[in-house]
């Protein structure tokens, strides 16, 4: 009996026993979430950086506006790709809607992404991208402004074309 009251007095002394505020938080989630808004909150200065609540109110802050330029960032982007796209096709004669309508038909599965990186950086295959719907365009009987007339095949937008151009010629109109 000495022997193990012994044991225990040493054991006694040399353990460190649990905070009391991990039994306020009751369960090891809260502990986690709790530590990692503490790191979340860690990089700021002043009292949001050693007052719980106030680095919790920054970081939630702070990660709402970090969504928000997200949206903004792949709307500027989306915007930019279809400038490109636009800018190359007016380049080599082609509209731009013609041009993407015909490489989905003839199963060119590239998106607007790929499309405006071949146009900056890779002019001569985005050429041959725009040649390829021209030569298809022709071999199926389709036309288009950007293509050129069709011989016998008259639209009515072609004659409101020809109606705009004798009038502003200053040509007596039909």
């Amino acid at each position: 009996m000495v022997f193990i009251s012994t044991v225990l007095r040493a054991l006694r002394d040399h353990y460190t026993p649990t905070p009391k505020w991990m039994f306020a938080l009751k369960s090891p989630s809260r502990l986690y979430k709790r530590n990692q808004m503490k790191r979340m909150g860690a990089k700021y200065s002043g009292r949001s950086r050693n007052c719980y609540i106030l680095g919790v109110l920054r970081s939630l802050r702070a990660m709402r506006y970090s969504t928000k330029g997200l949206e903004s960032k792949e709307e500027t982007l989306d915007r930019l790709y279809e400038t490109r796209i636009t800018a190359a096709c007016l380049e080599h004669g082609m509209d731009k809607n013609y041009f993407l309508t015909s490489l989905a038909e003839n199963d060119i599965n590239l998106n607007r992404e790929t499309l405006s990186n071949l146009a900056i950086y890779e002019p001569r295959t985005f050429q041959s991208l725009v040649q390829f719907v021209k030569e298809r365009s022709e071999e199926i009987g389709l036309q288009s402004k950007k293509l050129g007339y069709v011989y016998g095949t008259e639209t009515r937008g072609i004659l409101d074309e020809v109606r705009k151009h004798r009038w502003n010629r200053g040509d007596e109109v039909d």
